[in-house]
This record gives C-alpha cells, sequence and structure tokens, in this order.
C-alpha cells in the first residue's frame, strides 16, 4: 500500500506538467499558466518542504502577484 500512495503523490505533484508551465524550488513547485489564468490545477505552487514557512508563502506570493495570477498553496507532506 505504501508503493501505492508514493505513485498517487507522485501523480498528484506532476499532473500540472501536462498543461503548465513550471519552476522548481528546493520547496517545491511553481506551476503556472497565463493563458489560463482561472484555473486552480494550472496556476498552484506545490509545496513539498515538511515545514510551510511565512518565507515560503511570500515567495509564492510575490511570483504570482508578478504574473498577475492568483497565488494558490498545495501542500504535499510525504
Amino acid at each position: 500500500m505504501d508503493k501505492l500512495f508514493q505513485k498517487i503523490i507522485k501523480t498528484e505533484q506532476n499532473y500540472p506538467n501536462l498543461f503548465s508551465n513550471f519552476e522548481k524550488r528546493d520547496w517545491g513547485c511553481l506551476f503556472f499558466n497565463e493563458d489560463n489564468k482561472g484555473s486552480f490545477d494550472s496556476n498552484s505552487a506545490v509545496i513539498t518542504a515538511d515545514e510551510v514557512t511565512d518565507e515560503i508563502l511570500a515567495e509564492i506570493d510575490a511570483f504570482y502577484n508578478e504574473k498577475n495570477l492568483t497565488p494558490r498553496y498545495k501542500h504535499i507532506n510525504e
């Protein structure tokens, strides 16, 4: 069951690659698609770090605000 769970987590993390651009960070990944601004999956940060810090949230907010996108977050703690 543990291997299945890990596959599900990886799929959730990588699913937006199919229709979004992305930038990797030490704490996770930023997915964005400026042509589909309303899409949650296209425009969200996937945080894989154990702890979500104020610095991480500020970096995410600045990234999406610069692109005129709504900052959205997914925290996946493996």
